[in-house]
């Protein structure tokens, strides 16, 4: 029985279904096979990613992937001393009606991604803060490490530690930016893992397991 034997493969699942489908197109050199299940399940506990996306550079949230075709000059209109020596400056470069276009842009970008743009959680620290668990520094924000890890605050009270990611900045001759990733995005993304415990085999008949859609 295919249903038992997801069930015990997945642990920690709820809310299991199987639909069998026989005699049916595969993907597998373009075969027909004789029987296919698709097994959709749910997982408690587990953050994934989401629709919501800050689009504005200001934050340390911001996430250029949004809009990748915008990223480099949306984020140079609010940092205008990047901007590459060895490029024509815009002449409206750092000016607020220029800022708001390429921000409608990212935005306009972001959608056609069926992302839902606008929900920023904490600014990029002020190089004047303290580092954190000195003077002031006792609550965030502050600087874990000064100008290359901060704490902040999210809006639901918890608190995130951030690392600079300069992997894409400008240089004298190209656009880029600068952005920050959260420090335990690899521990977020293992825990998103799904862990198999078994596995079905059947004596004599070829088997192709493919996984279909993810989403956290």
């Amino acid at each position: 029985d295919v249903r038992a034997a997801a069930a015990s493969a997945f642990d920690g699942v709820s809310g299991l279904t199987v639909v069998t489908a026989k005699d049916a197109p595969g993907k597998f050199l373009n075969r027909v096979y004789p029987q296919q299940w698709a097994i959709r399940f749910t997982r408690q506990g587990v953050v994934g990613l989401g629709l919501d996306r800050c689009t504005d550079p200001r934050y340390i949230d911001w996430d250029p992937r949004a809009c990748p075709e915008t990223a480099a000059d949306l984020f140079l209109s609010h940092y205008p001393w990047y901007y590459p020596s060895g490029l024509p400056r815009p002449a409206d470069l750092g000016e607020e009606q220029s800022q708001n276009a390429l921000g409608s842009k990212c935005d306009n970008e972001a959608r056609g991604k069926s992302l839902r743009p606008g929900l920023c959680q904490a600014l990029v620290p002020a190089e004047t803060l303290p580092v954190c668990g000195q003077g002031s520094g006792v609550n965030p924000p502050c600087w874990a490490t000064r100008f290359s890890t901060a704490k902040v605050s999210h809006l639901d009270g918890e608190q995130v530690v951030y690392e600079r990611d300069d992997s894409e900045a400008p240089s004298d001759t190209a656009k880029g930016y600068r952005a920050w990733k959260r420090s335990d995005l690899e521990a977020l993304r293992e825990a998103q893992m799904l862990s198999i415990t078994t596995t079905v085999s059947s004596l004599g008949v070829g088997m192709h397991v493919e996984q279909v859609y993810t989403r956290a």
